[in-house]
C-alpha cells in the first residue's frame, strides 16, 4: 500500500477511508454499510459535525500527550479506536458484530503497513458485560452505543468499576428531546423499545433505538459516583451548504432550546 493514511483530525481521518480504496470488497461493504449515512456523503457540514463529536475526547487525550488507557464501546469499524491509538493511547475497542471488526483489524493493518509503526490498538468481540478485565481506563468512549444497551442500571455499575479515579465517560447521543427524532424512531420501531437479539449465535438484551435525555443519562451514572462534568448540544440540522451559517445560528440559539438539537455529548468524571 502507498496510500497515505491522513491523522490531521477526525474528520480528515475519516474522509481518507471513504476517498481511498483501500480495503477488500466484502469488508468495502460492511465499512460502506456502517457508514451509509456518510459514505459518498461526507459534505464539509457533516465532517465539521463529526469533529465536534470527538473535540472532548480529542481534546483531553492531547492534554495527556495521549498518555491514556482508552475503551471504545461499541467500536463498530474501529474509527475513533484507531484515531485515538494514532496519538499513542492503549485502545480497547469492543464491539458484538465480527465483520465489523474484522474491518476494523484490516485497517488498523493497513496504518501498520503505511506507517512502519505498531498501533496500540485492539478489538474484542464482545460486550462490555464480558468483558472480563481487571483494568481500568483513564477514558471510556460511546458514540451511538448507549441506546442499545441493556440493562442500564447494570451497565452504570460496569462502567463505574472499569473507569479510573479521575477518569472520564464521554457518550455521544442521539438527542430524546427532539421531537422529530422520536417521530422517525416511533415510526422505526414503535414501542417495542427493549428486544432480545441474537447476534453471532449468541442471545442478548438489546435497546431498539432507545435513545434518552441527557439528564436521564445523568442520574443513572451519578447513582454510580461519575459525575457530570458538562453536556454539550450540538447540530440543529441534517445538512447544510454552509457550516459556517449553521454555526453561527446554533450559537445564537440559547441551550434552553434544547429539543432544537439533534445530538449532545455528556462528559462526566469519576
Amino acid at each position: 500500500m502507498n496510500k497515505e493514511i491522513k491523522f490531521n483530525t477526525p474528520g480528515d481521518f475519516m474522509e481518507s477511508w471513504f476517498k481511498n480504496d483501500l480495503l477488500g470488497p466484502s469488508e468495502t461493504k460492511t465499512f460502506c454499510e456502517y457508514y451509509k449515512n456518510y459514505y459518498k456523503n461526507f459534505t464539509p457540514f457533516l465532517k465539521d459535525n463529526y469533529n465536534e463529536r470527538l473535540q472532548e475526547a480529542v481534546d483531553i487525550i492531547k492534554s495527556k500527550n495521549g498518555n491514556l488507557d482508552v475503551l471504545d464501546i461499541g467500536t463498530g469499524c474501529g474509527s475513533e479506536a484507531l484515531y485515538f491509538a494514532s496519538f499513542g493511547c492503549n485502545v480497547l475497542g469492543i464491539d458484538l458484530e465480527k465483520k465489523r471488526l474484522d474491518v476494523a483489524n484490516s485497517r488498523k493493518n493497513i496504518i501498520e503497513e503505511n506507517s512502519q509503526k505498531k498501533l496500540p490498538c485492539n478489538f474484542e468481540l464482545k460486550s462490555v458485560f464480558e468483558l472480563n478485565t481487571d483494568k481500568k481506563f483513564d477514558l471510556i468512549w460511546m458514540m451511538e452505543t448507549f441506546h442499545h444497551i441493556e440493562p442500564r442500571e447494570k451497565f452504570a455499575e460496569i462502567i463505574s468499576k472499569l473507569l479510573k479515579k479521575g477518569g472520564y465517560l464521554i457518550i455521544s447521543e442521539t438527542n430524546a428531546l427532539n421531537p422529530v427524532i422520536q417521530i422517525i424512531m416511533f415510526k422505526s420501531r414503535g414501542f417495542n423499545t427493549k428486544i432480545k437479539k441474537n447476534i453471532g449465535g449468541k442471545e442478548y438484551n438489546y435497546g431498539r433505538e432507545r435513545i434518552l435525555c441527557a439528564s436521564k443519562l445523568k442520574k443513572i451514572l451519578e447513582e454510580r459516583e461519575i459525575f457530570c462534568e458538562y453536556i454539550k448540544y450540538f447540530r440543529i440540522f441534517n445538512n447544510l451548504e454552509n457550516k459556517k451559517v449553521a454555526k453561527m445560528i446554533e450559537k445564537i440559539l440559547p441551550r434552553f432550546f434544547k429539543p432544537f438539537f439533534i445530538h449532545y455529548n455528556y462528559i462526566g468524571k469519576k
